[in-house]
């Protein structure tokens, strides 16, 4: 059968950004239709800190891949990750294994999807997650099988928004009553959910290859929603000579995170935006090289930003007084910016030939997340 392969993700908050309580991306595969389309549920969620009201607007990319001769084994595993804010917390889970049900086969496994949940219902700023399939392992002889290791890792951190910050003076001045701004707790608890897909073939049909991506330290600051990073193109190296006329990539892992900001003592931070996404596939089967961009993102543009906002409403108020019109002007396009940030991104990918020419284009996949906090869609691709 062919096979949905799911290329990453891109979430962006319609008005404001928001504290991480939930997000998520994950496909199901159904079966195949008389007209030879492929079935295919794709869920996102995403969930608001406080306040204002809010849509998320949600992609995914999915490729249809694979030969008649393809198989996969679906599955889920979730870890539960606490400690304090301000601290990066990773887990490795128990390994998986599978046996399957014969031993002439090559095998691999990728995600397709994942989902984080905070236990605190307002969520907290953020320094970044991941979660990654390591130590895959087939094994060969009389029972064949595939073994992995599922990873996370949760990092949330308290913002230099002193509004949202209980242990800034400015609580202790003026303390915020629960209804109008809940005190955070010191402590954090985040459910982690990984979806994976073992995908596994008779041996000389496919070809699975792994390749780690990684790009930054990317430093930003004061840039809009729409002021989005470029692609970044990659390589990916196969098989060559031929033999594999189709090709795929999927996604084992990814990672991103704020590394520490020099101007702020505190790193966490809203997130407006987040994209860790796969695209531009174009495949040579005679060198065996996949083109492929990745487009990874972060942004936590918004206006709800704390002392600098403050300073910059003064200096618009006397900027009118003085009616110093370019000062205006250049305070002004500058209200809505945000706290700065450094962002390293990772993306652990693995290139999957098949013997099968059959091609078929990716598909764009959208779903707007609204007040249930979850949005489902079924097609066929």
């Amino acid at each position: 059968m062919t096979l949905a392969i799911w290329q990453g993700f891109d979430h962006s908050w319609q008005r404001e950004p928001h504290r991480l309580t939930r997000i998520g991306s994950w496909i199901e595969q159904g079966d195949a239709s008389d007209g030879g389309h492929l079935a295919c549920r794709f869920s996102s969620t995403m969930q608001i800190g406080r306040f204002p009201p809010d849509s998320c607007h949600t992609h995914a990319m999915v490729h249809r891949a694979g030969s008649a001769s393809s198989q996969r084994i679906d599955g889920s595993v979730s870890a539960v990750l606490h400690g304090q804010l301000g601290e990066r917390v990773e887990v490795d889970g128990e390994a998986v294994r599978h046996v399957f049900p014969e031993g002439d086969l090559t095998a691999t496994v990728v995600m397709r999807g994942f989902e984080l949940t905070s236990s605190f219902s307002h969520g907290f700023q953020t320094r970044g997650f991941g979660f990654r399939l390591s130590d895959i392992q087939q094994h060969a002889g009389t029972v064949a099988a595939i073994s992995f290791v599922p990873g996370f890792m949760v990092f949330p951190d308290r913002s230099p928004d002193p509004t949202t910050n209980p242990h800034h003076v400015l609580w202790r001045v003026l303390p915020f009553p629960p209804a109008l701004e809940p005190r955070s707790p010191d402590d954090f608890e985040y459910e982690m959910k990984l979806h994976y897909s073992i995908i596994y073939d008779q041996a000389r049909m496919a070809k699975f290859t792994s390749h780690d991506l990684a790009e930054g330290p990317v430093r930003s600051r004061y840039v809009g929603l729409s002021a989005g990073r470029r692609a970044v193109h990659h390589t990916l190296q196969g098989e060559p000579g031929g033999a594999y006329r189709s090709a795929s990539v999927g996604i084992r892992g990814f990672r991103w995170e704020l590394l520490d900001w020099p101007r702020t003592r505190l790193d966490g931070r809203y997130l407006r935006k987040l994209q860790c996404m796969l695209d531009g596939l174009d495949y040579d089967p005679e060198s065996g090289r996949m083109t492929v961009s990745t487009k990874m993102a972060f942004n936590n543009f918004g206006g709800r930003q704390g002392r600098e906002q403050v300073r910059k409403w003064i200096a618009f108020l006397r900027a009118r007084r003085t009616k110093d019109r370019d000062r205006l002007r250049a305070i002004a396009r500058s209200l809505r910016m945000s706290y700065g940030f450094i962002v390293q991104y990772e993306l652990n990918t693995t290139l999957l030939q098949f013997k099968d020419d059959a091609h078929y284009p990716v598909s764009h996949l959208y779903n707007v997340v609204r007040k249930n906090a979850a949005a489902t869609h079924d097609l066929y691709i």
